[in-house]
């Protein structure tokens, strides 16, 4: 079986003239993935996933999408700032969702230098990205339940403070904090995954604690992948609906 082609970012730039963009990270993995196809199906953005090229390809989980005309793959290395400005300014994303990072909570130990350099130090490149080439991008940052570490009540909600226990943990809440200074620094519209108080009418029956609870578990159990991506979309488009989030 043939997979779909990673393009070189001016290969991509002629194809979204014209065009609104979202940029995905990690979408060859199940989160991107499924974030992809919940923007194309609920939205008519174009969607340019970042992807390494690998000796061996890991494209299963976006397959279905080869033949998708307003999908694409460029060449992506989250570790790599060049890569990533030229990511920005080039295609000039109204949103860039990172959801990739290295993620393996156990071999953090093993690579805890290189898991910092992609969770924490890819995130400064692309907020630097954002702030020099396209300051009205929207960015989400995923965090992760790992910040929470040693957790002093449950279930957590935006107060719970930040104690980590692995290197993954230390990273993506140091991750966390960046976004925190850059937006409260540059008035951008920076958010992690946590960042909503208040949501559209119809679901103002939902409290924060409620909705990041509902993300946790839906993530956790990989259930009702739809739910899980409205929230994400909702969370980032906050500001065009008129409510500010809460910063942490």
């Amino acid at each position: 079986m043939k997979l779909m082609d990673i393009l070189n970012i001016n290969d991509v730039v002629p194809l979204i003239e014209g065009k609104k963009v979202v940029f995905v990270t990690g979408v060859t993995g199940q989160d991107g993935s499924h974030m992809a196809d919940y923007l194309l199906t609920n939205t008519d953005y174009f969607i340019v996933g970042g992807a390494r090229r690998l000796s061996i390809k890991n494209h299963e989980n976006i397959k279905h999408l080869e033949h998708t005309p307003r999908f694409k793959l460029v060449n992506f290395d989250l570790s790599d700032a060049h890569s990533i400005s030229k990511i920005v300014e080039k295609l000039k994303p109204e949103y860039f969702i990172n959801l990739a990072a290295q993620t393996f909570v156990g071999s953090s130990w093993d690579f805890p230098a290189q898991t910092w350099e992609c969770n924490t130090t890819g995130v400064i490149h692309i907020l630097e990205a954002i702030r020099q080439h396209k300051p009205t991008c929207r960015f989400y940052n995923a965090g992760s339940s790992e910040e929470y570490g040693n957790v002093a009540y449950v279930p957590q909600d935006e107060n719970h403070p930040s104690k980590p226990r692995s290197p993954y943990g230390a990273s993506k809440s140091a991750a966390r904090q960046l976004v925190k200074v850059y937006r409260e620094s540059y008035c951008m519209l920076y958010k992690v995954c946590c960042l909503i108080t208040k949501v559209p009418e119809e679901e103002k029956s939902l409290s924060l604690v409620r909705l990041l609870r509902e993300w946790l578990e839906l993530k956790k159990q990989y259930l009702k992948v739809n739910r899980f991506n409205q929230l994400n979309w909702v969370m980032l488009k906050l500001k065009e609906i008129g409510v500010m989030p809460k910063t942490l």
